[in-house]
């Protein structure tokens, strides 16, 4: 009931995220085209733009709406940067990583992240490809102040390389659930 079109848009490959009431939208990361990322209203259906145009740009919003977090190239140097929803101001984190490989708390008080130890290729497309893969270690970045710690080194652990995807975190933060894209096993931390 109630069926209406919010938006159409000629753009292809875009990614839609829930964010809260509203929607996110990005273009496809790509290290040869800039992209672009918007805050999409639910209410009017409008696009506004918070980040692009930037090289392999892709983005990660929070789960309520206040951030979004996101990561593009420079130069061959992958960046991080955060924004909120409000201000529109953007704020560098100091991890060099893709955002597919992150995944926000519920509370929106930190971002766990897997960060490659060395990063080859041409980003993201070669990763996206299966040219590439990474060993990751898993940090999290705490907004109060943008510390980020590191939590685990799989290869120093368990002498494992683990390329992490598909993160996703429990309502209590207390476990974090990833898929390790070499061989598709499941782990959890």
């Amino acid at each position: 009931t109630n069926v209406k079109t919010l938006f159409s848009s000629p753009l292809s490959a875009l990614h839609i995220f829930f964010s809260g009431n509203n929607l996110v939208a990005t273009t496809k990361a790509s290290a040869h085209t800039n992209g672009y990322a918007y805050f999409v209203s639910k209410t009017a259906g409008t696009f506004e733009r918070f980040a692009g145009p930037l090289r392999g740009l892709a983005a990660l919003p929070s789960p309520k709406g206040t951030y979004a977090f996101y990561t593009y190239l420079s130069g061959n140097t992958l960046r991080s940067e955060l924004i909120t929803a409000s201000d529109r101001i953007p704020v560098s984190i100091p991890l060099g990583t893709l955002a597919e490989k992150c995944v926000w708390t519920p509370d929106e008080t930190s971002i766990y992240c897997a960060v490659p130890r060395s990063i080859e290729g041409t980003l993201p497309d070669d990763w996206y490809q299966g040219a590439v893969s990474f060993s990751d270690r898993i940090w999290r970045v705490s907004l109060d102040g943008r510390i980020a710690a590191l939590i685990v080194d799989p290869k120093t652990v368990g002498d494992v390389d683990i390329d992490a995807v598909n993160l996703t975190i429990d309502a209590r933060a207390d476990v974090l659930v990833f898929t390790n894209k070499k061989d598709g096993s499941l782990w959890s931390y």
